[in-house]
């Protein structure tokens, strides 16, 4: 287990071609003994970006501020190696995407075709979501605005609590993504509904249905692939996630509150300053 965790979203790497707030970043993570550990998300945010220059930029503070340490995966690959591992009851467990971990330390190697293709999956990756989430809420919601709605569940977390994770509701979730990732035998649906890394992933769309649907006024609108970022939390005996973005503070601290202890979403000033 890694001991204490600093992640970023998605939206602070820009920020950190700034050689102030690198600095500042760097200074609270040594006065903290935080670990900075670069993730499958921050390096495809770099490399998305058209202007190679600022690409190339972003690519080198990432390594610059990992040293040694390699890139974790995508969020999902992450849910499935952890189901994996639990599955056939490792004692331990390798989060590690060797491909991406070598572009972000040759970032001279990287191409503008492949800067596109990033571009292309990123946002149909947002676009599946999308699609997926309102096929999942054209049954549910009318269900739940059935039984009370807003009013009776009046915030997130008690929507999470009363309604979202019960066993019964996402045991079938967990067998449709065992189907799609083609592993072998039953899911050990109990052991993965109690492992921090899958609850924060079920938690982050539970709340996204939440925010979406009911919730009034609406909050601003957080990205399913922003939300994701929680999962790399599951691991870590106490973590935080740092972003620029108060929506994902709002939504990401919400799903925390009174179900994970030691963990964070906070306000990128909060470790600069």
């Amino acid at each position: 287990m890694i001991e204490h965790i600093l992640l970023l979203d998605s939206n602070v790497i820009s920020k950190l071609a700034d050689d102030r707030i690198r600095r500042r970043l760097a200074s609270n993570l040594r006065a903290t003994g935080r670990e900075f550990w670069p993730t499958a998300v921050n390096v495809m945010e770099a490399l998305k970006s058209r202007d190679s220059n600022l690409r190339n930029r972003m690519l080198a503070v990432l390594a610059e501020l990992s040293g040694d340490k390699h890139v974790f995966p995508l969020p999902t690959q992450a849910l499935r190696t952890t189901a994996e591992a639990i599955a056939g009851q490792a004692h331990r467990l390798v989060w590690s995407e060797p491909r991406l971990t070598h572009l972000f330390r040759s970032p001279d190697s990287v191409s503008d075709t492949q800067a596109k293709e990033v571009r292309s999956h990123l946002q149909a990756q947002e676009q599946r979501f999308d699609k997926t989430h309102n096929r999942a809420n054209e049954g549910l919601v009318p269900m739940i605005k059935e039984l009370g709605g807003r009013d009776r569940w009046p915030n997130v977390g008690a929507f999470l609590d009363e309604v979202w994770n019960r066993r019964n509701h996402l045991e079938g979730y967990v067998s449709l993504l065992w189907e799609e990732w083609d592993l072998c035998g039953e899911p050990p649906v109990r052991d993965l509904l109690a492992n921090r890394t899958w609850q924060l992933y079920f938690e982050g769309w539970g709340a996204t249905l939440y925010a979406r649907q009911l919730a009034h006024p609406q909050p601003p609108k957080v990205e399913h692939a922003d939300l994701l970022q929680l999962v790399y939390c599951g691991p870590a005996r106490s973590a935080i996630l740092v972003t620029d973005d108060k929506g994902l503070v709002q939504l990401g601290m919400s799903i925390i509150d009174g179900r994970h202890s030691r963990i964070e979403v906070v306000p990128l000033e909060t470790v600069i300053t």
